[in-house]
């Protein structure tokens, strides 16, 4: 006889299997690349969410079906990266000119080329009345063209072609010498008199061994009587 399923408590989450819940991650991850949302989405408990979704993305069969979806969708949608360079080539070097008649009234959408319509990031177009009553009647449009930003966007193909770099590599040989530690003390006991600081330094040394049968306060003020001559 086969056991009854277990009843859901009031307020307890339903247990998804296994299989169903990483077949859920994966749908709910490619909607807003959220790694913690999916997977409470998934059914995984809310407080272990974001570790939970970084194990599932390290997951080899999980980033299989993530990549094979993401194929799918860019199949779907013709996004390929020609399709992307041509639409940035068009936000980047569009002509303000084609957007305008000689006699400086914009021009309808269907007589602007392709690139240029391309290039509209927003359009407002407000109708204009003159008169009242009965005699109102329009009287006119006012279009507002919202252009797409020129610059930014040639930043981002210039970085595309990696003219921009952000990073720069530094490449050589570097040695390393090691140095003994009689060198060292030679290199410091050079430096000391270079500095005229020898002598001061043996003298505080002397005077900081006669600190213990002298004191430690009048120590200390012999040394730095003898650091400040």
């Amino acid at each position: 006889m086969s056991e009854a399923p277990r009843k859901v408590k009031p307020g307890e989450v339903p247990r998804i299997p296994v299989h169903q819940r990483r077949t859920r991650f994966v749908k709910e991850y490619l909607i807003d690349r959220n790694a913690t949302r999916a997977a409470i989405a998934a059914g995984y408990k809310e407080a272990g969410a974001a570790v939970a979704g970084t194990r599932l993305l390290k997951d080899v069969k999980i980033r299989a079906q993530i990549e094979a979806a993401n194929n799918k969708i860019n199949a779907k949608l013709d996004i390929t990266v020609e399709r992307i360079k041509l639409e940035l080539a068009r936000l980047a070097f569009f002509d303000p000119l084609e957007f305008w008649n000689e006699d400086g009234t914009a021009k309808p959408l269907h007589e602007m080329s392709e690139d240029a319509r391309r290039a509209i990031a927003g359009l407002e177009v407000a109708e204009l009345f003159q008169g009242s009553g009965e005699e109102r009647g329009l009287a006119g449009y006012i279009k507002k063209f919202k252009l797409a930003d020129k610059g930014a966007n040639l930043e981002r193909l210039g970085r595309h072609l990696q003219m921009f770099p952000t990073k720069v590599e530094v490449s050589g040989n570097i040695e390393f010498t090691n140095r003994s530690n009689a060198d060292i003390n030679q290199r410091i006991a050079d430096l000391e008199r270079e500095l005229g600081l020898a002598g001061a330094i043996d003298e505080a040394g002397r005077v900081g061994i006669a600190q213990a049968g002298n004191g430690k306060a009048n120590g200390e003020a012999k040394i730095a009587d003898v650091l400040s001559r």
